[in-house]
């Protein structure tokens, strides 16, 4: 397995708020311990954006197959990552993914759409007042 394949790719002129710069650390890390255990390599690219805040957009692939995938992220107590993308079967394996890396038990089901053509999950976390502190938050 090439080291690049566990790697999210993005360039320092990417305007990341810290909370941002934290969630890519943590789908990096969830990317690399899939990768080991899968036969087809999951990569995530972080797609330019020229402001500060707003939505990050990645293209997430999963061996041949990849698709487009927005986050949006507010609040602080809780942060609320919102995940969009196409409701297709690469979908559902990257709701699955991105379950891993922020907790199943932080998906917030009573306003994540999983019908039609889009996902949207809300996923609510509760960060520890160390790590807000660390983050500058």
């Amino acid at each position: 397995m090439h080291e690049a394949n566990n790697k999210i790719f993005f360039k320092t002129f990417f305007n990341l708020t810290t909370v941002e710069k934290h969630f890519i650390k943590i789908l990096q890390k969830t990317a690399a311990q899939v990768n080991q255990s899968v036969r087809e390599n999951v990569r995530i690219i972080l797609l330019t954006r020229r402001r500060v805040a707003g939505k990050l957009d990645l293209f997430v692939s999963v061996g041949d197959r990849g698709q487009d995938v927005k986050i949006i992220t507010t609040g602080i107590k809780p942060v609320c990552y919102m995940v969009i993308t196409e409701n297709t079967e690469l979908g559902r394996t990257i709701k699955k993914l991105f379950s891993l890396a922020l907790g199943q038990e932080n998906l917030n089901a009573r306003v994540s759409t999983e019908s039609g053509t889009i996902l949207a999950l809300f996923f609510n976390i509760y960060y520890p007042d160390r790590l807000l502190r660390s983050l500058g938050l």
